[in-house]
């Protein structure tokens, strides 16, 4: 005969040790099983039973036996049988339970304090009410080539005719010229259109172009410019008969083989740096190197 026993023990508290009885004629008391704190044991126990061959019965005393203090109740009288049995322990290992670790203490942040950042207020400096003047501005004459013919300009479309302006032009030009005993000019409105495009943009320096050239800017009336550029007269070294940057604007306006004459004054009043009104005049000719001594004549 083959029993199987099982028995399923889930996580124990402590160690312990029970004892499984088995009661019956062909059973007996069997092993402990141990089982062990906080794991899951699967045990299975496996009895083999086998039957011994018939035994010869023994006569029963007649007499009466002494009875047991603690009989043992079974269900035949026979000899015991011998029992021979196996056991096969298996076991199904598990995971100790992982027990949750304590909620780790709620601490409260500690509040930080920030200092603002000051933000200091310049202080304004006083100016005085007046403000000061302009310094009016000259540029350096550029210096010609000994070419004395320019190409033509440029096309662009002429300003409208303003003989105050024009006159203004002229006289200031050609009082200064009679006094070297040189030519009056003529006005020429193609020049005072290339005039026009070089003061349009308010960039107070020379064109590049191929006329004779004079700037000025800052000066109340274009008059009172054209007298500065002339003032340059007391620094020039007739013997010498050269150029120099500190008479280019006088010997520009005195060139005795200038004949022409075109100008135009744009209001700046500041823009890119250029002060006042913006003044360019530009000439036929003028400032030939090589060419001083003939065409800048001292006062007659």
């Amino acid at each position: 005969m083959r029993v199987a026993y099982t028995t399923i023990l889930s996580t124990a508290l402590a160690a312990s040790a029970l004892a499984f009885p088995f009661r019956g004629g062909n059973q007996k008391r069997d092993e402990v099983v141990e089982v062990v704190t906080e794991c899951t044991t699967v045990i299975t126990t496996e009895f083999v039973t086998v039957d011994p061959a018939p035994a010869t019965p023994t006569p029963t005393p007649s007499s009466t036996p002494t009875p047991d203090a603690n009989p043992i109740q079974s269900k035949d009288n026979g000899p015991t049988p011998q029992v021979e049995y196996s056991k096969v322990w298996t076991f199904t290992k598990s995971h100790k339970p992982q027990t949750s670790p304590p909620p780790a203490p709620e601490t409260t942040p500690t509040p930080v304090v920030t200092t603002p950042p000051v933000v200091q207020t310049p202080t304004p400096i006083p100016t005085p009410s007046t403000s000061a003047p302009v310094e009016p501005v000259i540029t350096t004459p550029p210096v010609a080539g000994p070419t004395t013919t320019p190409p033509a300009p440029v096309a662009t479309t002429a300003p409208a005719a303003d003989s105050s302006f024009e006159s203004q032009i002229l006289q200031a030009h050609n009082d200064k010229r009679a006094l070297h005993g040189v030519p009056a000019l003529t006005y020429d409105t193609t020049m005072a259109t290339f005039a026009a495009s070089v003061c349009s943009s308010c960039v107070f320096k020379h064109s590049g172009g191929s006329y004779g050239e004079n700037l000025a800017a800052g000066y109340s009336t274009p008059a009172a410019a054209i007298q500065a550029w002339y003032d340059e007269v007391s620094q020039y070294n007739y013997a010498a008969g050269q150029f120099s940057s500190a008479t280019g604007h006088f010997t520009q306006m005195v060139w005795k083989a200038a004949t022409k004459v075109g100008c135009a004054v744009k209001s700046c009043s500041g823009t890119n740096g250029t002060p006042g009104d913006f003044l360019t005049c530009n000439y036929d000719t003028g400032n030939v190197i090589g060419e001083f001594v003939a065409n800048v004549l001292p006062p007659v």
